[in-house]
């Protein structure tokens, strides 16, 4: 029997036409006592889905990265906890209770790490480096931390509170449903992702370098192959080995058409932050599902 108790966590979620996603997603945080939902102008009756989880719905114009609109989302929460949860996570009974424990037993913790595993065609990657189990902060405390509109830098503790990462276990890990083709997955990273990651990295303080240009990823793609058994996936493995290689190249050189343009700590909102605009307000006190 599926436990109804909900615990004083919001999930925020931003998608856009993703509604093939967002069942699995939604359904996965029905412990959490409110669930906020932001669309960025779907076409495909995302909303739809939304409206049979969500408390609360926004609607927002597209923005180059999702930061931002995260941090403007976070200042309608109700709770002082806030998860952010993308259309393509699912977040699995074992680590929810992880999160439950490490929020009602931890009071020092501003920022909580959870594991995560990519998956790529449905299936667990063992290979590469996006087959490693890593952590990612995808839970902060308002109180206790800085929630931030920085690309792949969202969160950190504030003085006197500090990290905690759930440690791994079979079974407690995110499920990041990654990407469904090799379509898919060029596209982001030939061309979306590259642009994204240079403007972080010049954000972050990091500087262009002829011997970083061409050193680092030729590291990277023997860190891929040998160092996380890339070549034990076979054909797979050297073709994801060999994308992230070229992803690694373009990130780098982007760097010099971004270097001047943004300075460390620039918060990327274009001097303007997201207009959310509430639609169809929640006047039920818990989701649809639960009452049904």
């Amino acid at each position: 029997m599926m436990n109804t108790k909900k615990y004083p966590i919001t999930a925020i979620i931003i998608y856009r036409n993703e509604k093939h996603l967002l069942t699995n997603c939604l359904e996965a945080l029905h412990w959490c006592d409110e669930i906020i939902t932001i669309d960025m102008q779907s076409t495909d009756g995302s909303n739809v889905v939304a409206n049979k989880y969500a408390n609360r719905q926004f609607e927002v114009d597209p923005y180059p990265i999702a930061e931002p609109t995260r941090v403007e989302a976070a200042k309608h929460a109700k709770n002082d906890w806030i998860f952010f949860v993308d259309p393509d996570e699912i977040i699995p009974p074992d680590l929810s209770e992880d999160i439950i424990d490490a929020i009602e037993t931890s009071p020092q913790v501003g920022v909580i790490q959870i594991p995560i595993r990519f998956y790529f065609k449905r299936r667990m990657l063992t290979g590469t480096v996006w087959g490693t189990s890593t952590h990612v902060s995808k839970i902060a405390n308002r109180k206790r931390a800085n929630i931030l509109p920085l690309c792949n830098r969202l969160m950190e503790p504030r003085e006197n509170y500090e990290n905690y990462r759930i440690p791994h276990r079979p079974l407690n890990h995110m499920i990041h449903l990654w990407s469904d083709s090799y379509r898919d997955l060029c596209h982001k990273h030939f061309v979306r992702y590259p642009h994204l990651e240079a403007k972080a990295k010049v954000t972050r303080g990091e500087s262009f370098s002829l011997s970083r240009g061409f050193i680092e990823p030729f590291n990277e793609l023997k860190i891929c192959l040998r160092d996380f058994d890339g070549w034990r996936l076979g054909p797979r493995g050297f073709a994801l080995s060999i994308i992230y290689f070229i992803y690694t190249i373009a990130s780098i050189w982007l760097m010099l058409r971004y270097q001047g343009k943004v300075t460390p700590n620039d918060t990327q909102s274009h001097h303007s932050s997201p207009q959310l605009r509430e639609v169809n307000p929640a006047t039920k006190s818990s989701h649809a599902r639960s009452a049904a």
